[in-house]
């Protein structure tokens, strides 16, 4: 949290700017490519899914293990599934495995 608070304190304007909107953004971006029958693991869904990742970064910089078991915590707790897929469980379960393929690919 110490860390978190630091990082938050040092943004620049285009920083705080992402840290409002980057998950909303990216999760309306999921939204459609699913819709749209996108595999997770297809490039525009990768894409989103690193715009994610380096919104997350702007709070805590995850390992592979550790955004692996973030897309986790989106899917088992129901507070991150509710707020995140507002209803559509689907969305969630697609930020997940996108999120892993992401891991798996790009993160040490």
């Amino acid at each position: 949290m110490d860390e978190a608070t630091a990082r938050m304190r040092g943004r620049s304007a285009d920083q705080a700017t992402q840290a409002r909107s980057g998950f909303a953004a990216a999760s309306s971006a999921l939204a459609a490519l699913r819709a749209d029958g996108v595999s997770v693991a297809a490039a525009q869904v990768q894409e989103v899914v690193d715009e994610h990742y380096r919104w997350v970064c702007l709070f805590w910089t995850p390992s592979r293990d550790a955004y692996r078991g973030l897309a986790d915590l989106y899917v088992d707790d129901d507070r991150f599934r509710q707020n995140i897929g507002q209803g559509d469980d689907a969305l969630v379960d697609y930020l997940r495995d996108a999120m892993k393929a992401y891991a798996d690919a790009r993160l040490a």
